[in-house]
């Protein structure tokens, strides 16, 4: 829910290698309908296949990010993830707990133990968005969910 609305009220969305299928946009129309689209990806073909990009960039996502770097300088966000973090309390992620062992809580519970200092390999299906969903990574003293 947070990751939708984050998206949703964006102004600039900034795609690294994404596919925009309808899983991640629903509505293709209404998709960051409001927002300035930037896709990166080193297949020209992917580029505005399902979503309108305002800034196509085609080359290595790693020699593309270097240079972009150089370019910018860099933005307070503070509000913006003020406003991330509200949603997130009034909307946590949660799952029916009972007496089956619920993958979320399985994928969770990892993130825990390892601090999020593990490789998460997930094939397609609905286990794959579990897995950004519930899979805490921990940057910089900070811990945060992949999926927002």
């Amino acid at each position: 829910m947070v990751f939708n609305t984050a998206v949703h009220y964006c102004d600039l969305l900034i795609a690294v290698g994404a596919r925009f299928d309808d899983r991640v946009t629903g509505n293709t129309e209404a998709f960051a309908a409001e927002a300035k689209k930037i896709h990166i990806d080193i297949d020209p073909t992917a580029i505005s296949k399902n979503v309108k990009v305002d800034v196509p960039i085609v080359g290595d996502v790693k020699k593309v990010l270097q240079k972009l770097a150089q370019m910018v300088e860099p933005l307070d966000t503070t509000d913006w993830l003020q406003t991330i973090r509200q949603w997130k309390s009034e909307h946590p992620l949660r799952y029916r707990k009972g007496k089956l062992i619920r993958m979320q809580y399985v994928i969770q519970k990892i993130g825990e133990i390892t601090k999020g200092d593990a490789v998460i390999i997930s094939d397609v299906g609905q286990h794959q968005m579990w897995a950004a969903q519930f899979f805490n990574i921990f940057i910089r003293g900070h811990t945060s969910h992949r999926a927002a």
